[in-house]
């Protein structure tokens, strides 16, 4: 969810962009990678196009940061999944779909 806005209203909005000629929308990068929309994302005023690498670099100063959430006395499979979402394998995975990669 980026900050105010629901996974479910975003992946609309790109849905309507993608329909509507013309039509600029709001969302995050991994909603438009995972999505496989036929978008594509526009630079800020300083023509740097956002992408996980322009991100973690600092040239693409627009960003939402988002973490994982367990309850206290998570199960051992909740656990287990946010250690592999901080492992080289997860953050791979993270990254191909457009998301900065956790660290600990």
């Amino acid at each position: 969810e980026m900050e105010g806005v629901p996974e479910d209203q975003a992946k609309e909005a790109m849905r309507l962009a993608v329909k509507i000629p013309g039509a600029v929308s709001l969302g995050p990068l991994s909603t438009l990678v995972a999505g496989a929309y036929p978008l594509r994302p526009l630079a800020l005023g300083d023509g740097v196009i956002p992408s996980v690498e322009a991100i973690e670099n600092g040239t693409y100063a627009l960003k939402a940061e988002i973490g994982f959430v367990a309850p206290a006395g998570a199960r051992p499979a909740a656990i287990a999944f946010m250690d592999f979402a901080a492992s080289k394998q997860g953050a791979a995975i993270l990254r191909a779909n457009g998301v900065l990669p956790v660290s600990r």
